[in-house]
């Protein structure tokens, strides 16, 4: 699927020719601002994998990896890289996720079109700071679902300003039995989070709810 003009002039912001946060300086800037997604996804995936299980065994997808801003704390709590598949839309962001030399896989994908990985592929499915740009009614969820084995975990963040048009579809899920909250804004009734703090475009005033599900 191609994005819309509209998408594509939000996503425009984290090319290598576009906007502030442009793909060759957007680790450091997001760093600058006190981005702290990708270390709570880590420390989640510490807590909530069970006890029984090998970090280095756990299979990753990481979709809309962007640069690879979550390889550092994820290999810090010991997922290899060998077992982690990288995903994002935009070429430029992929040079840098590659350029890492952590993924095992990095691919160009659509989140709003099927994966192309079996059911049970994965562990952990993290999608952080990314479901702003997708379309709920595409199935992006029901996909992560599908692709993350019995009892792994699927880990997002949500903007407090765009998080109402994803309640309903996690909830959905809920509902169907499909996975169940260990942490997030539903049941658990977690607060949010900080989420770019030290940008003032969102101050303290935008947060962001860490969501985090086990699939049932």
């Amino acid at each position: 699927m191609n994005p819309t003009r509209e998408k594509a002039h939000g996503l425009s912001s984290y090319t290598k020719d576009g906007g502030d946060m442009n793909s060759d300086n957007y680790e450091k800037t997001i760093e600058s601002f006190g981005y702290q997604a990708p270390a709570l996804a880590a420390a989640a995936c510490e807590k909530y994998l069970p006890a029984d299980v090998r970090m280095d065994t756990v299979k990753w997808l990481d979709a809309g990896c962007g640069t690879g801003k979550s390889v550092a704390p994820m290999s810090a709590v010991g997922i290899s890289g060998s077992n982690s598949v990288g995903t994002d839309l935009m070429d430029d962001m992929l040079v840098h996720a590659r350029a890492k030399d952590f993924y095992g896989q990095v691919l160009r994908q659509d989140l709003q079109d099927r994966l192309p990985f079996d059911d049970n592929a994965f562990n952990v499915v993290t999608c952080l700071g990314v479901l702003t740009y997708v379309d709920p009614s595409k199935g992006t969820l029901s996909e992560f679902c599908r692709v993350c084995a019995p009892g792994g975990l699927v880990i997002l963040t949500h903007r407090t300003d765009t998080y109402e048009k994803w309640g309903a579809a996690m909830k959905g899920l809920m509902d169907a039995g499909v996975w169940e909250e260990v942490e997030g804004p539903v049941v658990k009734k977690d607060a949010p989070k900080p989420y770019l703090p030290g940008n003032p475009a969102y101050g303290t005033e935008t947060q962001m709810y860490l969501c985090v599900y086990r699939v049932k």
